[in-house]
């Protein structure tokens, strides 16, 4: 059985189409690549995914029931989101911030366990946040804040995690601390990870499968070997690149020339 099933979604903003007749499937226990160049649809699919709207046509399915019969609070114990923006700039810490993906697990008022306090100071400690943790999240980097909202997602202890981009703003350093640790928590706790990224080694590199998106449209999906293919590579993204194979993965690699 598919974790989702994703059947014809077509969406538009205003008279402009979003995304048109997407159709494709995400095994439970897989990480699961969105690639494609920008304006392509990808955040509008993970957005749609994650219950934040209906699609104006098609079906979503989340283990063969429709997204929509599901409720806010078991949609938020299921899925885990880290979108582009990271937290809010508001006056909170870290720990703070952190601690809101337990609300999902909490009843109404109830206060944090010495259970959900380790929990959250695992996370901290093993993305290098725990010695900023009373430190206001709006005084953090760009790179700080997108650790602090993986960890928050991670605290969530959902069964899909999916991530916009979760790269962004960090340097090469802690680009590779992030996927190595959401690799590890995949492995770990049998997670589904669906991902947006820009970078395609980073692609080559972590995920089992991958969707291309063009103008909307589902260019290519498969493994990773059958998706990273240099020729529909260099037409989507309009410049040339080299395919290589990782020399100690054997993962696709892709390196850039100028035209």
């Amino acid at each position: 059985m598919s974790e989702f099933s994703i059947q014809k979604v077509s969406h538009h903003f205003g008279d402009f189409p979003v995304l048109q007749d997407i159709s494709f499937e995400i095994e439970k226990g897989e990480i699961f690549g969105i690639i494609g160049p920008n304006g392509s649809g990808k955040s509008t699919l993970i957005r749609a995914m994650s219950g934040l709207f209906t699609p104006d046509s098609g079906e979503i399915l989340l283990e063969d029931h429709p997204l929509a019969q599901f409720s806010k609070k078991n949609l938020a114990r299921r899925i885990a989101v880290l979108e582009q923006e990271g937290p809010a700039p508001l006056p909170f810490t870290v720990e703070q911030i952190v601690g809101m993906g337990r609300y999902p697990w909490l009843k109404p008022f109830a206060d944090l366990s010495a259970h959900d306090h380790q929990m959250i100071e695992n996370v901290l400690k093993n993305l290098e946040l725990w010695d900023k943790r009373f430190q206001k999240v709006s005084t953090l980097s760009g790179g700080q804040c997108q650790l602090v909202s993986l960890a928050r997602s991670m605290v969530q202890e959902p069964d899909i995690l999916i991530l916009d981009e979760p790269t962004t703003y960090l340097d090469i350093g802690h680009q590779i601390l992030v996927m190595e640790h959401v690799r590890h928590w995949q492995l770990e706790n049998k997670l589904t990870v669906i991902m947006v990224l820009h970078d395609l080694n980073l692609a080559g590199q972590y995920c089992h499968k991958l969707l291309l998106l063009d103008q909307g449209h589902v260019k290519k999906w498969g493994t990773t070997e059958e998706v990273l293919e240099e020729t529909t590579l260099t037409q989507v993204y309009k410049t040339d690149l080299i395919k290589i194979k990782h020399p100690t993965l054997g993962v696709p690699q892709f390196l850039l020339t100028s035209r």
